[in-house]
């Protein structure tokens, strides 16, 4: 009968030496999204932690491997921002044997979808913060509140974001910080209307681009309008603040400096893309905006959105100036080269549309003594008639007796993405 107890004692310590482990992944949780460049990962491991290592395997590579510590164990590695990971395992061994594994899959097409919706309503509170900034709190500071937008700004303030966590907001003088956490780790962060914290992959190259350029063109404006009251250009980009630009958006999508060269009579802000490094082709190429907001150089990838917004900008002003030289010269110039040296367009500059199309501008006779201009652009392409949705889409026409433009109607202003 000793013998008997003797001998089930031994077996019961072994076994609890032995028992098989049971790890679970506490962070990140399943369809995370990965954080900025570093990936924090714990675990418990619910077994005796003699002879027991955890290692940690990213999309298939060990890259790190430990001792259970309190039952638990955890890792900070480094991560490559350009080469998203699709898995992060966690897996107990003993002896050379796995015993247990658990698993976190990387934010997929639903999570996404969600991320996107939520950048888009975090970008229309933004809208909201500045119209009720301008429109009826004063220039000089920023709601305190959220629910200071309700109802004149915004119909509801939401509760959580669409991926289910709650928005922070947190305002002093005129400036102000929206965040919205992620699942798990890390947080999208909007301030003073840029984005200034994104997980990786958030924002598709081209969308960097688009916003690349449309940050560049902003402060571009600060630098025309600085133009009109000192016939200069300002030493430096703060004395934009506040009278010219509200604030400074100085960093790019991809988290680096613009590049801003300024002297009295020229400026050139610069985006260095996707590789932060000048020169570059595709995703990588440079985008400079030179003085009267011209888009020098960019990538080659432009959204359709986007060219009808900055071409039919452009075409106005355009327009304009055709307007003034009419009631100046009692007819209309014969090219548009006639509108440089006037007051209009007092410095060269390019007549072409944003995807460095030149315009099709004509004076037609139109009859009875009478005449009129058409200026026109066909899309990026640049070929007329060979898209029906383009055919004659960008068109402004003005008579003798009147003004009148053409565009075609119901063209959707993009949100964020284009």
């Amino acid at each position: 009968m000793k013998k008997a107890v003797a001998t089930l004692v031994l077996f019961g310590s072994v076994a609890a030496v032995h028992a098989s482990p049971t790890v679970t992944l506490q962070q990140p949780p399943d369809r995370f999204f990965q954080g900025e460049t570093m990936l924090d990962v714990e675990a418990t491991v619910d077994a005796p932690a003699e002879h027991l290592r955890v290692s940690l395997i990213l999309d298939g590579e060990v890259v790190a491997e430990r001792p259970v510590s309190d039952g638990g164990v955890s890792f900070r590695v480094p991560v490559n921002r350009e080469v998203p990971l699709s898995l992060v395992q966690v897996c107990a061994w003993r002896g050379g044997r796995r015993l247990s594994c658990d698993v976190a899959h990387a934010a997929g097409l639903r999570e996404f979808d969600l991320l996107r919706q939520t950048l888009e309503e975090m970008n229309e509170i933004a809208i909201a913060l500045e119209r009720c900034s301008q429109l009826a709190i004063g220039f000089n500071r920023m709601p305190q509140s959220l629910q200071e937008l309700v109802p004149n700004f915004l119909a509801e303030v939401p509760h959580t974001s669409p991926l289910g966590t709650p928005y922070v907001y947190q305002a002093e003088n005129t400036h102000y910080t929206l965040r919205a956490a992620l699942p798990g780790s890390g947080e999208i962060r909007l301030e003073d209307g840029a984005l200034t914290r994104l997980p990786a992959g958030a924002l598709t190259d081209r969308e960097s681009a688009r916003l690349t350029r449309q940050q560049l063109l902003e402060l571009s404006l600060g630098f025309e309008s600085y133009w009109v009251d000192f016939s200069q250009y300002p030493t430096h980009t703060e004395e934009l603040v506040p009278f010219y630009l509200r604030r400074l958006h100085l960093i790019d999508p991809y988290g680096n400096p613009y590049q801003v060269s300024i002297q009295p009579d020229a400026y050139a802000l610069t985006g260095l893309g996707s590789d932060g490094l000048p020169g570059g082709h595709g995703f990588a190429a440079d985008t400079t905006v030179v003085p009267d907001r011209h888009i020098a150089e960019t990538t080659p990838y432009r959204g359709r959105h986007e060219y009808a917004r900055l071409t039919l900008q452009d075409m106005q002003e355009i327009a304009g100036a055709l307007a003034y030289y009419r009631d100046w010269h009692g007819e209309w110039p014969a090219t548009l080269a006639l509108l440089i040296g006037e007051s209009w367009f007092s410095r060269p500059r390019s007549f072409q549309d944003f995807c460095g199309n030149p315009y099709d501008y004509q004076v037609q006779d139109a009859g009875l003594g009478h005449s009129r201009y058409v200026l026109r652009a066909y899309g990026c392409d640049g070929v007329p008639n060979t898209d029906l949705e383009e055919q004659w889409l960008y068109f402004f026409s003005a008579n003798d007796e009147g003004y009148s433009t053409a565009p075609r109607p119901g063209w959707p202003w993009p949100g964020l993405f284009d």
